[in-house]
């Protein structure tokens, strides 16, 4: 029984119809060459295996070039590309790989450059100054404070305070206090106030200074005075 091309809609060496046919090359590469351009090849070969697989010369161009191979046969140097089949068929060519753009490359340094790897390379009292001016910096081995001071420096608005102290998966934790209330910053930081970055700081610091205490927050620190 002779062996059938098996493209769809072809007729090669069906029915009496005779004429030269080809297996899959066996080195691999040309063999994937090949097989991205087969409409409907995996479904074959899932069903009846690579073995069976042949392809007639129908469906190379009538000049394309042969090469010598092995019994002194020769074989098509090229993947087959004349397919009388639908083009919703043909295999689609996966997309080159997508370049970075420049927008990912700033984006990796910012989150590279926003990022707290420690307590150590936590220094934020140049940014503070340069944007609000009238603050107080302190720093210890444990913590650092930023008071915020009135005009005159005639009374302290707010502070904040950063731990050297990680959380599962921050390496600092923060509290902010407006008149002297202590703020929930639980939206901002989460359940255990981690601090990761030093846009979460300044957020913290603005969402501190723009927030007035509620009644709760009043109660708890009347609660801890009493």
């Amino acid at each position: 029984m002779p062996n059938k091309c098996v493209v769809l809609n072809c007729q090669g060496n069906h029915h009496g119809y005779k004429t030269r046919i080809f297996r899959l090359p066996k080195d691999i590469h040309e063999r994937d060459k090949w097989l991205q351009v087969i409409p409907k090849c995996e479904d074959f070969i899932s069903k009846h295996g690579i073995a069976r697989f042949f392809i007639c010369e129908q469906h190379w161009p009538k000049d394309t070039q042969m090469k010598s191979v092995t019994g002194g046969f020769t074989r098509p140097t090229l993947p087959p590309s004349v397919f009388d089949v639908p083009k919703s068929t043909l295999p689609t060519a996966k997309p080159p790989p997508r370049k970075p753009q420049v927008e990912d490359v700033q984006l990796r340094y910012f989150l590279k450059q926003d990022s707290i790897d420690s307590f150590s390379t936590f220094l934020p009292e140049q940014g503070l100054k340069k944007k609000y001016g009238n603050i107080f910096t302190s720093r210890t081995d444990d913590k650092f404070v930023c008071v915020f001071m009135t005009k005159n420096y005639s009374e302290s608005t707010a502070s904040i305070i950063v731990h050297n102290k990680a959380t599962l998966c921050s390496p600092l934790t923060a509290e902010g206090y407006k008149g002297g209330v202590k703020m929930n910053l639980s939206s901002l930081l989460g359940p255990n106030n981690g601090l990761s970055s030093f846009s979460q700081f300044f957020e913290v610091v603005n969402l501190v200074l723009n927030s007035d205490p509620s009644v709760e927050n009043v109660i708890d620190k009347l609660v801890a005075l009493l």
